[in-house]
């Protein structure tokens, strides 16, 4: 960390930056003083209610400190504005401006900022939660290549963010992975943190609303993950943060950058005018929808790329959705369609697949010490060899009928009888033609233990409608919730 040379006021313990002649907190003669040189804010007490431990990074407005609430012994992170724009009016106006705008943000990815303020002796500081966890540079740093559901986890949780703050209005216009904090949690799941707005600004505002500060036509932003119109100085929206969401998912697929240079001015150039290589190109592999997303997230138009955050995501999450449907040539690793007989690349005959009873799966007991079907073996064979419907053609042709009705909503049928009448067979006779006509089938029953675990059905059909395993830990419910846009506290009693 760079030295700073600065005194101590012998009266109140001040740190005074060379320069006054007087302490400006009580007036005491510095003239006499020795200058000494180091952090001047380590074992600073702010307004006596935090004090600063260690100095945690730098960046170009400030010092960010881990510091200790004095009442709670609480940690937070404490950035504090450099002493040489101390006295610099719009540097203390893109502070103030951080300040407001992520205190209005209230979302689990974005850092939360609880105070704001300036001592008597002029430290500007900005106190905001601490996160135990470590940047997203440094994961792609240090963890690349990372895994393909890791890589869609940690961007839906950045458009997560950007969903908040662009339907309060607030652009970022400085996304990058040095601006997001990835934390693990006791539950082994990860929560993304967005940070730094620094040079935030709120869109449709008057630009005169804060006179001086970041106006049209003034570039601000981080070469490498600004968009074309922002190199450019052109008015902004959401897609410009978008465009950066698709350098960070190009990183997280590459582990580079799409585009370099030897100097700012050529960096910009090259967003502006350049096409970026193809993901799956520069990774040296079969390519992946998700490198379609991030193409078109890099867009030189921004007609042409996702119109908000949300769609993104939507976009996002369909892919993941597919994947485990997504099949692939043996041959040349061309993407095939559904259907498709022969690969449209290389001609190469695709295997016929056979389609699968619809429960199949076995269950396991909460101790795990025992494994039981999830069916009786009779009834299994029954699904795999079923016996023909006698007498009961004109209740399967009413239940084909429902299935074949197009209204939209949610629809429930009973099967009523006494026992061993047949109610199971027609149950499955009218699955299989629903399955045929690409109905999703989703079946569920009595756990299999005979443990009878309180709303075990809805509990088990919710687990297979979002994809998960028989055993679902928490960070199989924390990717599943963030697929599905839900909070992880929506999905009680899972894992």
């Amino acid at each position: 960390m760079e030295e700073l040379a600065h005194k101590i006021c012998p009266a109140c313990g001040q740190r005074v930056f060379e320069g006054p002649r007087f302490c400006p907190n009580c007036a005491a003669d510095l003239t006499e003083v020795e200058t000494t040189f180091g952090d001047p804010y380590v074992g600073l007490d702010i307004d006596g209610r935090y004090v600063l431990d260690s100095c945690i990074g730098v960046g170009a407005m400030g010092r960010v400190y881990r510091a200790t609430q004095t009442a709670l012994g609480k940690p937070f992170a404490a950035k504090i504005l450099h002493p040489h724009l101390t006295h610099d009016a719009e540097s203390h106006e893109r502070f103030a401006n951080e300040a407001q705008n992520a205190a209005g943000l209230n979302h689990p990815n974005v850092v939360s900022v609880v105070d704001y303020g300036r001592t008597p002796a002029g430290v500007t500081y900005l106190m905001m939660e601490y996160i135990e966890g470590q940047s997203l540079e440094d994961i792609i740093a240090h963890e690349f290549p990372l895994a393909r559901a890791r890589v869609i986890d940690l961007t839906l949780q950045v458009l997560a963010a950007l969903t908040e703050a662009h339907g309060l209005g607030i652009l970022h216009r400085d996304l990058k992975p040095e601006n997001i904090l990835v934390q693990s949690l006791r539950t082994r799941g990860e929560l993304l943190k967005v940070l730094d707005f620094g040079i935030a600004k709120l869109m449709d505002g008057p630009e005169n609303q804060r006179p001086g500060l970041t106006s049209a036509g003034i570039v601000c932003g981080t070469p490498e993950y600004m968009s074309p119109e922002q190199a450019r100085g052109r008015p902004l929206d959401g897609r410009s943060d978008l465009y950066a969401v698709g350098v960070i998912l190009y990183r997280l697929l590459c582990g580079q950058l799409p585009f370099t240079g030897d100097s700012a001015i050529e960096l910009l150039h090259r967003h502006i005018n350049d096409t970026p290589r193809h993901p799956a190109e520069v990774a040296g592999r079969a390519p992946d929808p998700l490198d379609e997303l991030c193409m078109r997230a890099l867009s030189k138009d921004r007609e042409e790329r996702f119109a908000t955050a949300t769609a993104f995501r939507d976009a996002l999450v369909a892919v993941s959705r597919n994947a485990a449907k997504a099949a692939s040539c043996s041959n040349c690793n061309a993407a095939l369609r559904s259907g498709d007989r022969f690969c449209a690349n290389c001609g190469t005959p695709v295997p016929p697949t056979e389609s699968q009873p619809p429960e199949i799966e076995s269950r396991q007991r909460t101790r795990g010490s025992l494994r039981i079907p999830a069916a009786a073996t009779s009834s299994r064979l029954a699904q795999r060899f079923p016996l023909p419907t006698i007498g009961r053609d004109a209740l399967i042709e009413r239940g084909h009928a429902w299935f074949e009705r197009g209204d939209p909503g949610v629809r429930t049928v009973s099967l009523r009888g006494p026992s061993g009448v047949g109610k199971s067979r027609v149950l499955d006779e009218l699955l299989r033609r629903a399955s045929g006509e690409g109905w999703q089938i989703i079946r569920t029953g009595a756990e299999a233990s005979g443990a009878a675990p309180p709303l075990w059905p809805i509990r088990d059909a919710v687990r297979k409608v979002l994809n998960l395993p028989v055993e679902v830990t928490t960070r199989d419910l924390g990717r599943a919730s963030n697929l599905a846009g839900l909070s992880f506290e929506a999905l009680p009693g899972l894992a």
